[in-house]
C-alpha cells in the first residue's frame, strides 16, 4: 500500500485523522493560526491561496511542499518540518512562514 510524504509525517508525529476535523466546514481555513496549522493541512494533501502583504501566494503538497506565485518558487522541500521551519515568502522570498502566519489572509 503506498504511502504519501504526509502519511508518513502524520504517522511520524503520532498525528490522529481527526486532527483535521476543525479545518472542515464554515470557516474552515480562517482557523489557521500557527504554522502547524499549515503543515497539518499540508500532511492532509490540502492546498491553499494565501494572500500576504497585497500579494497572492500558493501554498502545496504537490509534488514538494512549497511557496510560489505565478512566477516564482519561494520554498520547496520534500520535508514538511523542514517546511514548517524554514519556509520564505514575501516579493524576494525575505520572510520566513512562521514569523509572519499571523498576517497571512486565508
Amino acid at each position: 500500500m503506498y504511502e504519501s510524504k504526509g502519511d508518513v509525517w502524520l504517522k511520524k508525529h503520532n498525528i490522529p485523522d481527526e486532527a483535521i476535523e476543525p479545518f472542515r466546514g464554515p470557516g474552515g481555513l480562517r482557523k489557521v493560526k500557527t504554522i502547524e496549522d499549515v503543515k497539518l493541512l499540508l500532511a492532509f494533501g490540502w492546498e491553499f491561496e494565501v494572500g500576504f502583504r497585497g500579494k497572492d501566494y500558493f501554498i502545496t503538497p504537490c509534488s514538494d511542499y512549497a511557496i510560489m506565485n505565478y512566477d516564482t518558487c519561494f520554498y520547496d522541500t520534500e520535508d514538511l518540518d523542514d517546511f514548517g521551519e524554514n519556509a520564505r515568502i514575501g516579493e524576494n522570498g525575505e520572510f520566513y512562514l512562521k514569523d509572519v502566519i499571523d498576517e497571512l489572509e486565508f
